[in-house]
C-alpha cells in the first residue's frame, strides 16, 4: 500500500497577506488535488494586523480544506513560534510544507527537542531570492527535504545550501486546461495583456511601462489590458497619467480573482507579455498558452534550466531588459498564422507537462518520496532567532530556552504591543541576521 492510501497528513503554512500570486492559485488547486490522491490537507494561514485569514479565504474558494489561524498577538518571533507549535501540536501532520514562513523551522525543532512531533518538515521554494536560499542553509540541519518548482532552482539548492541532492526534489506547478478550445479570431483589436504583480525588483515594471508606450505609438488598433498591485503601483499610476493621450486604449482591471481571470485576461487578448528577472513558473504563463494566448516574455532566470520556453515554437522570447527586441517581438506575435502555430506548440506543452494533474501527481510523488525518508531529529546546530529586548535578555540568561518562553508569557500582560510596518516584518519569510550570499547563476547557460 502507498503512503498516499494510508491517509497521510499534510499540513501547509503559508502567509495570508497576500491573496493573489502564483503561489496562492498553487494552492488552490494543489490541496484538493492531494486529497484525492489520497492524503488529508490542512492549511494553516498566518493571522495579524496585515494578515487576514478571512480575506485570503473570501478570494480563495477552499471549503474543502480544514484550514487553521496563526496568530502572534504580541508581534514577537517567540509568539509566531509557539504559534506554530500548537497548530502542530493539534493537527499532528506527517509532513509540515513551509510556504514562506521561517518561523516554522525553529518550531519544528523545538517540538523534536521535546519530542512532541515526527513529522517531516519540507520546504517548498517559490522564489530565487538569495534570503530564501540563505535561510534554507543555515535550517538545513532541521529540513528534511526541499521541494523546488524550478530546475534551476533545485539546482542552486544543490550548489548552495548543506541539503544532500538525495533531498532536493522537484515539481513542477499546473493549470486548468479549458474545456472549450480558444475561438479568437482574425479582425479585432490586438490586445496585449499584463497579469501579476506590480512590481520593479523581479517584474521589472519599468521595462513592461516602456514596451507598452512604443507599441502604443508604433501599433494603431491596439489595446492593453492590465492587471495586479503591489508596491510600485506609483510607478503605474504615473505612466497611465503620462499616457492619457492613449486612455481610450488602456485599461487597468486592478485585482482580479483567480475565477474571473480567464474572462477578463485569457479571453480578451492576443499576447501575453512577462518582462521578469527570474521566476519559479511561472503560473500566469502555463495558464495564457493553456487559453490560446501567445506568450512573449523575457528570457528570465530560470528559463533555461527547466527547458520548456523554446523561441518561436511555443513562445517569443527576448533578452532581459531589451526593450526594442520585446517591441519587435509583439510584432512578429501580430501575425495571425505565425501566432498560430506558436499557440499550438504552447498548448502541447501545457498538456504534457504544466498542466494540474501532471503537477498533482509529481507532487503527490515527493511527497511518497519523502515518507520513506526517516525524519530528522533535534538539531542543536539549527539557527536560534529571538527577540531583542531587555526582558528576554534577562530570562534567557537566568533560564535558558525557558526563558523565552517565560518572557512571553509576560508581554501577553503588557497593555500596549508591538505593532508591524509590514506584512513580510509580522511573517517573515526570511531573517536578515542569516546573512545572504549573492547567488551565483553560473549554472545558467546565456
Amino acid at each position: 500500500m502507498s503512503h498516499s492510501q494510508t491517509k497521510q497528513t499534510l499540513l501547509f503554512i503559508a502567509p495570508s497577506a497576500y491573496p493573489l500570486g502564483g503561489v496562492q492559485t498553487w494552492l488552490d488547486y494543489l490541496l484538493p488535488g492531494l486529497q484525492v490522491k489520497g492524503y488529508r490537507a490542512v492549511l494553516a494561514l498566518t493571522s495579524g494586523h496585515h494578515h487576514s485569514v478571512s480575506n485570503y479565504l473570501a478570494t480563495h474558494k477552499l471549503s474543502q480544506i480544514q484550514t487553521l489561524s496563526l496568530s502572534s498577538p504580541t508581534g514577537t518571533i517567540e509568539g509566531r513560534v509557539e504559534s506554530i507549535e500548537l497548530a502542530i501540536q493539534d493537527i499532528q501532520p506527517d509532513i509540515i510544507v513551509v510556504v514562506n514562513v521561517i518561523d516554522a523551522y525553529q518550531a519544528v525543532n523545538n517540538l523534536r527537542r521535546r519530542r512532541l512531533s515526527k513529522a517531516r518538515i519540507v520546504t517548498s521554494i517559490h522564489g530565487i531570492q538569495e534570503d530564501l536560499f540563505a535561510g534554507i542553509k543555515v535550517n538545513s540541519s532541521v529540513i528534511d527535504a526541499v521541494v523546488s518548482t524550478n530546475r534551476l532552482t533545485q539546482k542552486l539548492i544543490n550548489k548552495t545550501s548543506n541539503i544532500d541532492a538525495s533531498r532536493s526534489l522537484y515539481a513542477q506547478y499546473g493549470v486548468e486546461l479549458p474545456l472549450a478550445p480558444d475561438t479568437k479570431g482574425a479582425g479585432k483589436i490586438f490586445t496585449i495583456a499584463y497579469a501579476g504583480r506590480i512590481e520593479e525588483s523581479q517584474k521589472r515594471i519599468a521595462d513592461l511601462l516602456q514596451i507598452f508606450s512604443k507599441t502604443l505609438r508604433q501599433i494603431d488598433k491596439i489595446r492593453i489590458l492590465i492587471a495586479g498591485s503591489g508596491e510600485d503601483m506609483p510607478a503605474l499610476e504615473d505612466w497611465l497619467k503620462k499616457e492619457s493621450q492613449y486612455a481610450t486604449k488602456i485599461n487597468y482591471l486592478g485585482v482580479i480573482k483567480p475565477e474571473y481571470v480567464a474572462e477578463s485576461i485569457y479571453a480578451k487578448a492576443d499576447v501575453l507579455l512577462l518582462t521578469s528577472q527570474w521566476e519559479t513558473g511561472p503560473i500566469v504563463a502555463w495558464e495564457a498558452m493553456s487559453h490560446g494566448v501567445c506568450l512573449v516574455s523575457s528570457r528570465y532566470v530560470g528559463y533555461f534550466e527547466e527547458g520548456s520556453l523554446v523561441d518561436g515554437e511555443n513562445c517569443l522570447l527576448f533578452d532581459i531588459g531589451n526593450i526594442d527586441a520585446a517591441v519587435e517581438k509583439i510584432h512578429q506575435a501580430r501575425d495571425i498564422s505565425k501566432r498560430g502555430r506558436i499557440n499550438a506548440g504552447a498548448k502541447e506543452l501545457v498538456v504534457n507537462k504544466y498542466s494540474e494533474q501532471k503537477s498533482i501527481g509529481a507532487w503527490a510523488e515527493c511527497f511518497n518520496a519523502i515518507c520513506a525518508i526517516p525524519p530528522k531529529s533535534y538539531s542543536n546546530k539549527a539557527t536560534l532567532n529571538i527577540d531583542n529586548g531587555r526582558l528576554t535578555s534577562v530570562l534567557r540568561s537566568v533560564l535558558g530556552i525557558t526563558g523565552l518562553r517565560l518572557a512571553e508569557r509576560l508581554r501577553h500582560f503588557y497593555p500596549k504591543k508591538f505593532k508591524h510596518l509590514s506584512a513580510g516584518s509580522e511573517w517573515p519569510h526570511s531573517y536578515p541576521s542569516h546573512n545572504a550570499e549573492q547567488l551565483s547563476l553560473d549554472l545558467e547557460e546565456k
